[in-house]
């Protein structure tokens, strides 16, 4: 008897293990989640990725080389374009860049939230995961947009997963994201103080110059030509604009791996 209940509470014990839910940090937020299994696994944060228009924070979650599941949360500066329909063409494009064919899409409520699930096979020009890749993409904060029949958002959360199918649904299941840090709004806010005493500064260097012009111009003695030169200031020629591209992310080592920012 006595022997029944004691293997009754191990496996109760295992089954709580099993089942209990797992918290990781990246950057400012904090992400929990519940694999559902008795896999070993380690969570790593990998650096912030910042860009011109967001910054992207990674998180691993590993058993091995081909067992792992990669999440990016990026932050967008700005409202980006949230529609689902635009991202599953986007990220089904991505995939077949990256070696990963045969996709199938399918709509699925994430975190809350409005998302969607691919499904892909492996190619040999895949260099990294398992046979079969499971990439979820949604947004935690997308709305409707005034300008028009589409979503914007500023927070997107995309779940590559290389788990097998039960673990990656329980996941999506169980993955919440939350912005729970301050230092990125600190760091912002310092910027926006330094560009504004940037711009002051500037201000005032403008008009220190444009008062040295004046005083200079009433020291000059009028010219015969003033039409001439009148007509010449006024038409100044201006240096064309230059547009620089955005140059292809790095490649980052986390985990013994190395990963291309989404």
């Amino acid at each position: 008897m006595k022997l029944i209940i004691a293997t009754a509470l191990l496996l109760m014990l295992s089954t709580a293990a099993i089942a209990a839910a797992d918290t990781a940090t990246t950057g400012p937020y904090t992400v929990s989640f519940n694999l559902n299994t008795n896999m070993n696994y380690v969570k790593e944060e990998g650096p912030a990725y910042p860009t011109e228009i967001a910054t992207q924070y990674p998180l691993l979650i590993k058993t091995n080389n081909d067992t792992y599941s990669m999440i990016y949360i990026t932050e967008y500066n700005n409202f980006t374009d949230s529609t689902p329909m635009v991202h599953k063409v986007l990220n089904r494009l991505n995939l077949i860049f990256e070696g990963y064919t045969n996709s199938t899409v399918a709509d699925r409520t994430i975190d809350g939230k409005e998302g969607f699930v691919i499904m892909a096979l492996k190619t040999p020009q895949a260099t990294q995961g398992g046979d079969v890749l499971y990439q979820a993409v949604y947004w935690t904060d997308s709305k409707n947009c005034d300008c028009g029949p589409v979503t914007v958002g500023m927070t997107n959360v995309i779940v590559r997963s290389f788990y097998p199918q039960d673990v990656t649904d329980s996941l999506l299941s169980s993955i919440h994201v939350e912005k729970t840090g301050t230092a990125a709004t600190t760091a912002t806010g310092q910027q926006m103080g330094q560009a504004t005493t940037g711009q002051a500064t500037a201000g005032q260097q403008a008009g220190q110059v444009t008062t040295s012009m004046t005083q200079q111009s009433q020291d000059m003695p009028p010219a015969d030509n003033s039409g001439q030169a009148s007509s010449q200031i006024s038409s100044p020629q201006q240096a064309p604009v230059q547009t620089q591209m955005p140059s292809t992310p790095a490649p980052i080592k986390l985990g013994g791996m190395q990963y291309t920012p989404q």
